[in-house]
């Protein structure tokens, strides 16, 4: 299978998003806040939506976990890698706001 050029950077985007979670979920800080801005940056030109992905939403979110991971800073990355795991909207001390349970919401 192979993917127009703007559907290639979609992907791209939406891979970097998934690997950089993955990078957190192995406490990896430096991975997980570079791909996941990466991820964001690609995405953008995406907004609001595409393929039926609601992408404001999920670029709302990958913020926040950008934000936390900038805030809290690496020496905190096992309480963000914990965090991640949960399907819940949370809440960590020391972080102005919850951090959203990240996925792909289709746009109605």
């Amino acid at each position: 299978m192979v993917a127009e050029p703007a559907e290639r950077q979609f992907y791209q985007g939406i891979l970097q998003l998934a690997v950089g979670l993955y990078h957190l979920g192995n406490r990896n800080w430096q991975g997980a806040a570079t791909l996941l801005g990466e991820g964001r940056h690609r995405l953008r030109s995406y907004c609001p939506s595409y393929g039926g992905i609601d992408v404001d939403d999920l670029l709302h979110r990958t913020e926040s976990w950008l934000m936390a991971l900038q805030q809290l800073g690496q020496a905190n990355v096992a309480v963000l890698a914990t965090a991640s795991q949960s399907q819940d909207d949370i809440s960590l001390a020391g972080l102005e706001a919850p951090l959203p349970a990240l996925h792909i919401r289709q746009v109605p």
